[in-house]
């Protein structure tokens, strides 16, 4: 599965947390959700993420980082 694809995953079928080894705030420098390809950002609404359940922080990671091109 291509997890940076442009389409999101319905909320059903996002991966909690916990699957995707969730960290607040991450670890891994230069590597965070701010940054990853899966990251969405719409004016008004609260951050999210293509394929991870909500919540989702700009400043924190998951195995599914994949950075932007």
């Amino acid at each position: 599965m291509n997890h940076a694809a442009k389409t999101e995953l319905p909320p059903a079928q996002k991966a909690p947390h916990a699957v995707v080894a969730y960290e607040h705030p991450s670890a891994h420098e230069g590597h965070r959700c701010g940054n990853c390809a899966n990251f969405i950002r719409a004016a008004g609404e609260k951050p999210r993420c293509r394929t991870v359940q909500n919540p989702i922080r700009a400043e924190d990671w998951c195995l599914r980082y994949k950075e932007k091109q």
